[in-house]
């Protein structure tokens, strides 16, 4: 049997994959992970008896569980493919919002927020990234980065958030989002596909000079070194990345999660403080697309050092911000989409340029898991240093010399040349 030489549309399909992306990650940006600091105060308000790192935790339970999913979800995508699972975490989403809408006790919001990274862990990043990897080699560095700018977009969808919470309430609010998930997720997940090949394509749109046996083709990829977890467990390179990348993770959950409620703290109302919260999101698109363009350019290590170091001068600054010192909001927001929106957009390249794609799913998948790490400590950690000492100060020096951390363990790794054998 052979596959059919596909005259190449205009639009290489791989681009749509991407599109769709976007839309997904805009969507779940907006509502779970920018979003979630408006729900922080009026939960606090509803439930007076719960401290606000003990709401905050909630995002812990999300990322622990989504980071002890993910190398099952990587190992899933790398062998059913993406489309399944996406269209089944769409359901799961929607759900876990609704429950959330209902809730009454403790146990019942971490129950949710726990059906909520079971949804997630199969809709954002490692999943549909996998696709992104497969339908692009050369150009994986712009393809990628383009995919994550949903996590920028999704500023936007930050403020309908807010609206919603302001005008019919917090719980009314969510189940509008919950229909949100199902009307745009789950026939996005339709678009999704596992590997070009099967369909006529070749990565990047690249034309096939002709056309070979069906089976050849599907199992080209395998020409790949496979990587087995207990040999990824044990390879000194897979742990600095993923040292640096949990560093980076308590950082953004840290911050992400607590920002309105430390603006409020210092004295900026609420509806500005939902605006820097937009503006935030919005900034990291152009340090995704631009550090994508970089990559291609310069070498990754060196970029990801460099967001490293952008972020421990915004964490300085945010230290410093108050209603009397407003404008450092604006040099905070450029020095923390760097490293936010920059490391974010370099993580796929830099574990291709290091591992290769041959089981990309799995070897993302496995990263994320320990990652989660950073979800579990960053979000309730700043909540309880406001709860003990009715300010955040402390948490954002802490922040600062994780910057550090991260920068040594990205520092430390071997170079990788500048035309890897594995092109993006």
């Amino acid at each position: 049997m052979s596959v059919s030489k596909k005259k190449q549309p205009r639009i290489f399909y791989g681009w749509w994959i991407v599109a769709a992306m976007v839309i997904i990650t805009t969507y779940m940006g907006g509502v779970v992970f920018f979003g979630f600091t408006a729900f922080i105060e009026p939960i606090e308000v509803s439930f007076p008896l719960w401290p606000r790192w003990l709401t905050t935790s909630s995002v812990s339970l999300r990322g622990m569980e989504s980071g002890l999913l993910a190398p099952f979800a990587g190992k899933l995508v790398d062998k059913y493919g993406p489309r399944r699972l996406i269209f089944i975490g769409s359901i799961i989403v929607a759900l876990s919002l609704v429950m959330l809408s209902q809730i009454n006790s403790l146990w019942m919001f971490y129950l949710s927020f726990a059906v909520l990274a079971l949804g997630m862990s199969t809709c954002t990043l490692t999943v549909p990234m996998s696709a992104v990897a497969n339908w692009f080699h050369k150009k994986m560095n712009i393809a990628s980065a383009f995919a994550v700018i949903g996590f920028g977009l999704s500023g936007v969808v930050v403020l309908l958030t807010r609206w919603l919470i302001d005008t019919q309430g917090w719980r009314e609010a969510l189940l509008w989002l919950s229909v949100g998930a199902i009307v745009i997720i789950t026939p996005l997940s339709l678009v999704f596909r596992h590997r070009p090949q099967p369909y006529g394509y070749l990565p990047d749109g690249e034309q096939e000079p002709s056309a070979p046996p069906l089976s050849e083709v599907v199992q080209k990829p395998s020409a790949e070194k496979i990587w087995k977890v207990r040999d990824l467990l044990s390879n000194g390179v897979f742990w600095r990345i993923t040292i640096a990348y949990i560093c980076l993770m308590i950082l953004l959950s840290g911050v992400i999660t607590n920002i309105m409620p430390y603006l409020e703290s210092v004295g900026i109302d609420r509806s500005a403080a939902g605006f820097i919260t937009m503006l935030v999101a919005l900034s990291t698109i152009g340090s995704r697309l631009g550090f994508g363009w970089l990559a291609d350019r310069r070498e990754r290590k060196t970029l990801v050092v460099v967001g490293f170091a952008a972020m421990l001068i915004a964490f300085v600054l945010f230290l410093n911000v108050s209603d009397k010192a407003f404008w450092l909001i604006i040099p905070f927001i450029v020095l923390y989409s760097m490293g936010h929106g920059g490391n974010n957009a370099l993580r796929p390249p830099l574990i291709i340029s290091y591992f290769g794609r041959g089981n990309f799913g799995t070897v993302m998948g496995l990263m994320m898991g320990f990652c989660s790490i950073g979800s579990i400590v960053g979000a309730p950690l700043a909540g309880l240093v406001w709860d003990t000492m009715g300010s955040y100060d402390l948490a954002w020096y802490v922040g600062m010399g994780i910057a550090v951390v991260g920068m040594i363990s990205i520092w430390s790794l071997p170079k990788t040349r500048k035309k890897p054998n594995h092109q993006f």
